[in-house]
């Protein structure tokens, strides 16, 4: 997939920030706090490949 559809710099920054977060609230022991962010870091995930795969077919249904 990530040869399809790159990542831009900006999302690759902010799924940097999202795992740090993780990190941070495994290291602190705080396990809701973890689940949480590991939870709305699959969300942001899913949102963003469902992006960026509708755009890419709007953009093959543009160029026939």
């Amino acid at each position: 997939m990530a040869d399809r559809f790159p990542r831009s710099r900006a999302r690759c920054q902010a799924i940097s920030r999202e795992h740090w977060g993780i990190i941070a609230a495994v290291r602190a022991g705080d396990e809701e706090l973890a689940a949480k962010r590991v939870m709305e870091h699959v969300l942001r995930a899913g949102q963003h490949l469902v992006e960026t795969i509708q755009g890419s077919q709007r953009q093959g249904a543009a160029r026939r």
